[in-house]
């Protein structure tokens, strides 16, 4: 069962969950993190109050009438001329965006920890690339990000993205293929990477207690 956040981060009265895609990339021995700036912004069906006490007690998540009723999803980067989609009353929408990302970036460092804990390695001379959707929550005073989960699998404009911009996913795709996949193939004096619109989270990656929660 995940850990609630409280206060969460509410738009128009209603939480909104982030799905930040991360890249982990390993060669051989050298595990680095990236994150894309593509960051789907989800907000719940229905409101909730500060005692998540729904203000509607009919279906919120997962039924048909909480589906035909939920808000719009939208990228992080639209809040930055409508800070409005992302916290009431909220005024300078680049600032908030820029931090919020800010934060994205500490969730994929913080994935990076979890990974290095675990000695995840390539054999010499391998690479080997994955893409996880994170779902992330933010706390509403601090906008500091809490790491709900890790999808190995993520939707990419299909089941729980359907709703997300298709170009969104084919700017991921792109990018994906940029950065992990062309470089193996091109002759070793042009391997250089091409981030697109991943940045990168490099370490030292942030300890348990410093930054988002990573079980």
């Amino acid at each position: 069962v995940q850990a609630g956040v409280a206060p969460p981060l509410r738009s128009d009265g209603r939480r909104v969950t982030l799905r930040l895609h991360v890249l982990v990339l390993v060669d051989g021995a050298k595990l680095r993190t990236f994150a894309h700036k593509g960051v789907v912004c989800v907000p719940h069906a229905t409101p909730s109050d500060d005692d998540e006490s729904p203000v509607d007690d009919r279906a919120a998540l997962v039924s048909q009438l909480g589906r035909r009723r939920r808000p719009p999803v939208f990228v992080l980067s639209e809040a930055a001329a409508d800070p409005g989609l992302l916290v009431d009353d909220a005024d300078d929408g680049t600032a908030l965006t820029n931090r919020v990302f800010d934060g994205c970036v500490d969730v994929a460092r913080a994935v990076g920890a979890a990974l290095a804990r675990h000695a995840v390695t390539a054999a010499p001379g391998h690479r080997f690339a994955h893409l996880l959707g994170c779902d992330v929550m933010l706390d509403r005073a601090t906008l500091l990000p809490k790491l709900l989960e890790v999808n190995a699998f993520p939707a990419l404009g299909w089941g729980s993205m359907k709703a997300a911009p298709t170009a969104l996913f084919e700017y991921l795709s792109l990018d994906f293929l940029d950065l992990a996949v062309l470089p193996a193939l091109r002759p070793p004096a042009d391997r250089e990477e091409r981030l697109g619109g991943f940045v990168a989270a490099p370490p030292p990656f942030p300890t348990m207690g410093g930054g988002p929660t990573v079980e």
